[in-house]
Parts: structure tokens; C-alpha cells; sequence
């Protein structure tokens, strides 16, 4: 009997967990979904080892955050935020205990949290950091019913970053001189400041993975002086190539008029010639026929 009631009891305790378990799936399904927006930078990083979203400090990050009413009754949302590891929490201005947004069963709404990205003095660069989202429901006296978390796993999301200036500087110079490789040069000055350009990006990544932004960005405005020297370049050599074609198509009409000239010369000279020999014909007939009436004329 005592056996049979410890099954009991541990059949009850497993069944209240696994309530429990469902009761916070479906609560976390509140949070659907969750979006960064007017990032200065948003893939790997080299210096942090990982996918981060990045915003320069001073900026203002933006986070859209969809709830959806998956509770089975009305919710009175409350808060609407995201806890940065820094130690930092920021909500939507959009919902708060004395005004909370009411969803209905199956109604979902988009929340904007917006803040100001701290100082690379206040909040070091040298880390990337994690943060998670939360939403929060109040019943009609004002007291908290439930307040349900998501990481930034669970969404997908990528780490948090805050750029320096020249971290940033970084990234946009490297948007543009990782084209490079993929060009082709007709002039062979133009190539070689390619090369050269590429060079200096190379070691712009090697300082930016070693945590030396402000090298790093030295190194990448070096590259981008030397390839916009490479446009040039290319430019006036496809300009000497036009101006050089245009001479030489130049040259070949004046020899192809020179020679018509020549022919039309030959040929006016044939046409004289072939004159000039009618007329003697004419002549020698003429001639021939006075002397043929001379001999025919009596005595």
C-alpha cells in the first residue's frame, strides 16, 4: 500500500509539472517574434568571434517586439521590454501598468523599444552582449498576473555590440573594399593600386580582429584612397584607349580618301586616254577617206 501511494504521489507531482510546462510554453508564445532595426552593422564579427548586431554609441537602437494574446482570455499588457546584460532595462513607452495595451484572445501587437546606445565609457565595446525580452500582464486592480521572459537564443537573435567610431568606420569602409577582388582593371596602373589596396585591407582586418579599431580604420582608409586612385587610373587609360581608337579610325579615312582620290584620278586620266584615242581613230578615218576621194577624182 505504501509503494502504491508513493506511485500516487509521484504520478500527481509529474502531472502538476507538466502543467506547469505547458502553462509556460503557452506564455512564452506571447513573445513571437522580435526584430532589430537601423543597425550600423549585422553579421560575424572578427574581433568578437561571433554574429552580432551592432549599433554605434550615441545612436539609438531600435527593437520591435510582437505579443500575441495566446493566454485564452483578455490580458491587460503592462511592459514590454528588453533586459541588456550591461544592467540596463528598456521598455516600450507604448504600454505601462497605468495605461496597459488590451489584447483580445488570438490578437497580437507590434511594441517599439527604443533607447540610446551608451558610451563605449560607460558600457565597454569589448564584449558582446546577450539580453532577453520580456512582457508583463496586470489584472483590473493593477497587479501583476505573470510576467513572461524569452531569451535572445529562443528568437535567434544575435549578440549585442556597441561600436566605436572607428569600429564603424571599419565596417562601412570593409562593405566597400571587399568588392575589389572581384573587379577587373584594363589598366595595368589601375591593378597594381588594387593589390595595393588590397593590402592595406588585409591589414586593416588583421588590426580590427586584434581589438585595434583605431589601426584598423587607418588601414581601410588607406585601401579606399587606393582604390578610388585605381578609378582614376582606369579612368584615363580607357580615355587615352578612346582618344587613340578615335585617331587611328581618323587615320584609316583619310588613307581610304587618299586612295578613292587616287582612283578617281586614275580614273578620269583613263577616261582622257580613252578620248584621246577616239579622236585619233577619227582623225585616221577622216584622213583615209580624203585620200580615198583623191584617188577616186579624174584627171
Amino acid at each position: 500500500m505504501k509503494k502504491k501511494a508513493l506511485t500516487i504521489i509521484a504520478a500527481l507531482l509529474l502531472s502538476v509539472f507538466g502543467s506547469f510546462s505547458m502553462l509556460n510554453t503557452a506564455y512564452a508564445q506571447w513573445l513571437s517574434s522580435a526584430t532589430w532595426t537601423d543597425y550600423e552593422f549585422r553579421g560575424y564579427d572578427s574581433f568578437y568571434g561571433t554574429s552580432v548586431v551592432a549599433y554605434e554609441a550615441g545612436s539609438d537602437a531600435i527593437l520591435y517586439v510582437n505579443v500575441e494574446n495566446t493566454y485564452g482570455a483578455v490580458i491587460n499588457v503592462s511592459s514590454v521590454g528588453v533586459n541588456m546584460h550591461w544592467g540596463a532595462m528598456f521598455n516600450s513607452t507604448q504600454a505601462n501598468a497605468t495605461d496597459p495595451v488590451v489584447l483580445e484572445p488570438g490578437e497580437y501587437r507590434m511594441f517599439t523599444i527604443t533607447f540610446a546606445v551608451p558610451s563605449t565609457s560607460d558600457v565597454t565595446n569589448f564584449i558582446a552582449w546577450d539580453y532577453e525580452m520580456h512582457v508583463e500582464h496586470i489584472n483590473a486592480t493593477g497587479d501583476v498576473v505573470d510576467t513572461v521572459t524569452r531569451t535572445r537564443g529562443s528568437f535567434g537573435l544575435p549578440y549585442f555590440a556597441i561600436y566605436s567610431a572607428d569600429q564603424a568606420t571599419c565596417q562601412e569602409i570593409a562593405a566597400v573594399v571587399d568588392m575589389i577582388p572581384s573587379m577587373y582593371w584594363d589598366s595595368a596602373r589601375a591593378g597594381i593600386l588594387s593589390l595595393k589596396a588590397m593590402n592595406e585591407t588585409n591589414l586593416g582586418e588583421y588590426y580590427y580582429m586584434l581589438g585595434h579599431f583605431s589601426d584598423a580604420a587607418s588601414h581601410y582608409g588607406t585601401a579606399v584612397d587606393l582604390v578610388d586612385s585605381a578609378f582614376s587610373a582606369e579612368e584615363t587609360f580607357a580615355v587615352r584607349m578612346e582618344d587613340l581608337e578615335i585617331m587611328t579610325m581618323e587615320a584609316h579615312l583619310k588613307s581610304a580618301e587618299s586612295m578613292a582620290n587616287f582612283f578617281n584620278g586614275m580614273s578620269n586620266m583613263w577616261t582622257l586616254f580613252g578620248v584621246a584615242l577616239i579622236l585619233f581613230a577619227l582623225g585616221y578615218i577622216i584622213r583615209g577617206l580624203a585620200a580615198l576621194r583623191k584617188a577616186q577624182m579624174p584627171p
